[in-house]
């Protein structure tokens, strides 16, 4: 899973989340509003109690039960309940029963269906809440139970109201969540994927690759402006390809019309070579000229036409590759250029001597290698060039280095682009072309190789050609 995806999965996670934190905190604050409300009620309850004792106590001394009752109507109308009970547990004032009186002071026996169960100080009942507190009173006339009870029935519908719109709250947010997700999934993460998939088709080089584009949604507008760019990109490379087609198959077409009568004046040149005895110093002179140009011409047309083969066989799905003996190659092209060595003074350097097996195509490693050394002979002015082999995992160095006068900064990263010559002079004196270190750039991409070059000013040259061993 990519980062993109990690966090469109975790936003759905996160709302939940806070979804989850938000319900926790309301039901603890409910429970602290609770308590803190029951603490409230019971403090207050107890100060009622003991303005209640100082009140009844006279009338309890005198056994007046008729006015204890009616001072305990008076509360009727109060969410409080008054209850007194003698020693005998019998209610002789009870401020929501209406008691009957036998005589002028004397209640009436009645059982305690007229009041509600006796509750013990804060216990809870399952359909109500109630808040009791009892205590004793001590009069002159014996002692008595007093009960207070607040019915808390008000305050804990509001409670369960509350705690029914936080589950709403909570299934609401649940709901949100998934809608959130399926709407995530569906609209942005599955098209987003796919408009991702196809992009990196294109960039791949695969232009048959079609956009991706869903009809709705926030990623609309963005495919759509992909789907467009990738139609003017194909119309735009396929454009570029037929020029590019068009610029190898003109280059290769004069290359090769051009080489049959190039190919017929070097040979009317070297039969009049052969008869130079006949001429004048100055008409030989102008045939050397001639034969010295027609001989550039040659190599370069030999070169473009070089050239455009490599750049069409790189594009070729099949390559003719097959394991070879690298050390061995390298030998033979140190021994084919023994000549053009002492010519410049130069010497060889190559100590390999074990196999050195790699996957390509030898002729034209051989090609490669060849133009980099004979470069280096020629231009470098460096009395040795050493030549090394390197297997790094699996991968193969060719190193080619040289002590000489060095390339120039400005000129370093110009050198494997076609016709750059350094010194354009010297270069044409020499018989260059131009093209062969784009020659080599060419074989070494074929193999799906580098090429690296490290120069400093008179202190020589390095190549690195770096090959893969096997593909």
């Amino acid at each position: 899973m990519n980062r993109r995806d990690k966090l469109l999965s975790l936003l759905p996670l996160c709302l939940a989340g806070l979804v989850l934190i938000a319900m926790f905190l309301q039901f603890l604050h409910l429970i602290q509003f609770n308590r803190s409300y029951m603490q409230e009620e019971k403090d207050e309850l107890q100060l009622f109690t003991k303005q209640i004792i100082w009140a009844i106590t006279p009338i309890l001394d005198r056994k007046d039960y008729l006015t204890l009752n009616k001072y305990c109507n008076d509360f009727n109308e109060d969410e409080i309940r008054i209850t007194i009970k003698d020693a005998n547990n019998k209610i002789v004032a009870d401020s929501k029963s209406h008691l009957i009186f036998a005589d002028h002071n004397i209640p009436k026996d009645i059982n305690n269906a007229g009041v509600s169960e006796q509750i013990s100080n804060y216990k809870e009942t399952v359909k109500d809440k109630m808040i009791s507190y009892e205590t004793e009173i001590n009069s002159a006339s014996g002692k008595y139970q007093l009960q207070l009870t607040v019915s808390e029935a008000d305050v804990m519908n509001t409670l369960l109201k509350a705690q029914y719109n936080i589950i709403l709250f909570f299934i609401g947010g649940f709901i949100l969540v998934l809608t959130l997700s399926v709407y995530i999934t569906l609209m942005v993460k599955i098209p987003f994927n796919e408009l991702q998939n196809s992009a990196t088709k294109i960039a791949k080089g695969d232009l048959s690759e079609n956009i991706f584009v869903p009809k709705t949604g926030i990623l609309h507008e963005l495919a759509v402006a992909i789907s467009t760019m990738a139609k003017r990109l194909k119309n735009q490379i396929n454009d570029l390809q037929q020029l590019e087609n068009f610029r190898k198959d003109f280059i290769a077409n004069v290359s090769h019309e051009i080489k049959t009568p190039l190919t017929a004046i070097l040979s009317a040149i070297e039969y009049l070579e052969n008869t130079f005895s006949h001429y004048s110093e100055q008409e030989i002179k102008c045939f050397k000229i001639i034969s010295d140009h027609a001989s550039r011409l040659n190599a370069l047309v030999n070169d473009i036409l070089g050239l455009a083969l490599l750049e069409s066989r790189s594009s070729m799905s099949e390559k003719h590759f097959e394991y070879f003996d690298l050390s061995n190659t390298i030998e033979y092209i140190a021994d084919a250029l023994e000549n053009l060595c002492s010519t410049h003074n130069t010497q060889i350097r190559y100590q390999q001597k074990n196999a050195f097996f790699i996957y390509g195509d030898e002729h034209l490693i051989e090609q490669a290698v060849n133009n980099l050394i004979t470069n280096a002979v020629k231009y470098s002015q460096s009395e040795f060039i050493d030549i090394k082999l390197i297997k790094e995992n699996n991968l193969v160095k060719i190193i080619i280095q040289d002590y000489g006068i060095g390339i120039p900064a400005e000129d370093a990263p110009h050198i494997f682009e076609r016709f750059y010559r350094i010194d354009k002079a010297r270069s044409r004196a020499l018989g260059g072309t131009g093209l062969g270190l784009a020659i080599v750039k060419s074989i070494v991409t074929i193999h799906n190789g580098t090429i690296n070059l490290e120069t400093k000013p008179n202190q020589g040259c390095k190549f690195e050609i770096i090959l893969p061993v096997s593909e």
